[in-house]
């Protein structure tokens, strides 16, 4: 007969508890994936805060201290799907960011002869992070700066980040931010 054996030295009786047919409770389980939810949760809350992200920590990885700096757009096009390609810069338009350990300020500037007679101002404050040999930046405001990674090219007398051809709604992308050293 299987089963559980307790005793007790006192009375020298030993009493057999039968195991079989008793169910078992899987409790491993269950607690993994009560685990895995609080976590999912608690991610899940702290992705959709609206409050805005002021520093990063101090350990921040060596892209950060790259891309620490002023830099501004030296050469911007914008070709509209069936239409020439546009020279944002000579029309008057600009991007201008200041990076500081992975904390984004600035501003993008559409003129109206590019926007089809709309002027667009947009906010670029927020975040950089790194991803591959470049970055992503994160921003409140919806634009193409964050809609593809930048790629970043160090050089001796300025550095660059490149964002090249990237399509948003049937217009091309290709711009050139410097910063000089």
């Amino acid at each position: 007969m299987s089963g559980l054996v307790a005793s007790h030295a006192e009375w020298d009786m030993t009493i057999r508890l039968p195991t079989s047919g008793v169910p078992r409770r899987r409790t491993g389980l269950r607690h993994a994936l009560l685990a895995v939810t609080a976590v999912l949760a608690a991610c899940i809350a702290a992705c959709t805060t609206d409050a805005p992200i002021t520093a990063l920590p101090p350990e921040a990885p060596p892209i950060f201290t790259l891309l620490d700096g002023d830099w501004r757009a030296l050469y911007w096009s914008a070709e509209p799907a069936a239409a020439e390609s546009l020279d944002v810069i000579t029309e008057g338009g600009s991007i201008t960011l200041r990076i500081e350990h992975g904390v984004v300020s600035g501003s993008l500037f559409v003129p109206p002869s590019v926007t089809q007679g709309i002027a667009l101002t947009a906010d670029m404050s927020r975040v950089v992070h790194p991803e591959g040999n470049g970055a992503r930046f994160v921003q409140a405001e919806d634009t193409f700066v964050q809609r593809a990674p930048w790629t970043f090219l160090p050089g001796d007398v300025f550095d660059a980040l490149v964002l090249d051809h990237v399509d948003v709604e049937s217009t091309v992308f290709t711009v050139v931010l410097v910063r000089a050293w």
